[in-house]
This record gives C-alpha cells, structure tokens and sequence, in this order.
C-alpha cells in the first residue's frame, strides 16, 4: 500500500492533460496545488469520472521551460470535480495495472 506522507503544498493555476487509465475520456485540468508527494486537481469535462483508486495520467506543458512532463498517480480523494492525487512509481502503476497486487 501506498503512504502518503505529508509534503509542502504550492499554490499554483498549471493546466494539465488528464487521462484516466481503463476509462475513456481526457480532459484539461486544472492543477490547484502541488507537492513532492501529490496534487490536488480540478476540471469540468462533462466525459470524466474520477473515482477513489483511479489510477490517471497527467502531461503537464511547462511552456516556460519548453518542455513536456508526464506523471502517473492515483486518486485518494474525490468531490465532484476536485480530486487529490498521489504520485506513483511507473513500477508500482505496472504492477496495479496488470493487477499483480
């Protein structure tokens, strides 16, 4: 199981790509605040549900640094189109994904 430990939250207004593994759908979220650990996020596309233990894709733009930054994490808490996300090791996605836990 994955621990959450507590980190220093950042406000930021990053915008993301979201993707939920298995589901259909993407969207453009909104990132309200970040951390080493997590993010707590925030979108309004009408074709994405993110539940508890959904495991998601985020592409974040960093146009300031021209550059492209994916991370994969998994929904801890959800109300209604805010979520909080903890960032996940590619070894630990694989292993959920391929349902090996």
């Amino acid at each position: 199981m994955n621990s959450v430990a507590k980190s220093e939250r950042f406000q930021t207004n990053e915008k993301a790509s979201l993707e939920v593994y298995g589901k259909s759908g993407e969207a453009i979220a909104e990132v309200k605040n970040l951390s080493k650990t997590g993010a707590c996020l925030e979108w309004d596309a009408q074709n994405v549900k993110l539940e508890t233990g959904d495991f998601v894709r985020l592409t974040f733009d960093l146009k300031s640094v021209q550059k492209k930054r994916h991370v994969n994490a998994k929904v801890i808490w959800n109300n209604g189109k805010t979520s909080g996300i903890v960032f996940v090791r590619p070894e630990e996605l694989i292993e959920k994904l391929t349902l090996k836990s």
